[in-house]
């Protein structure tokens, strides 16, 4: 019997918006102020296009996977040279997609979009086989 479980976390970068993601932040001429005076991030009209580091500071965009993978076998040796196997596995997969974009972002609404959305896939493998 063998299993393996595995967690994974990982920060995306929102997509749909090809000024959105922080490396679009070499789009912005090097002489365009990013934040005023208070500390708050410019957006247009001061700067030329979408300030990307709105996405990072008031949003996030994280996927979650679990994946739990196993198998299980056992054997009969009937007699020499002769047996039988049978085997049986599984592979599990759950993902959460959550997003949070503020009302700073450029968000697909006035005061922010929030999305949380779930998948998963469970496959079951089973076989015997004659050995000879």
């Amino acid at each position: 019997m063998n299993m393996s479980i595995a967690r994974t976390v990982t920060g995306r970068t929102s997509n749909d918006n090809d000024f959105g993601t922080p490396m679009q932040i070499v789009a912005l001429a090097p002489i365009t102020p990013i934040r005023d005076q208070n500390g708050q991030l410019y957006d247009r009209p001061t700067t030329t296009y979408y300030n990307p580091l709105l996405n990072a500071e008031n949003g996030h965009y994280t996927a979650t996977t679990f994946r739990n993978i196993g198998g299980i076998y056992g054997q009969w040796n009937i007699m020499e040279g002769l047996s039988f196997r049978t085997e049986a596995g599984y592979d599990v997969l759950t993902e959460n997609d959550d997003q949070f974009f503020g009302r700073f972002t450029q968000s697909k609404s006035t005061n922010g979009f929030g999305q949380s959305d779930w998948f998963e896939n469970i496959q079951l493998q089973h076989q015997q086989l004659p050995y000879i």
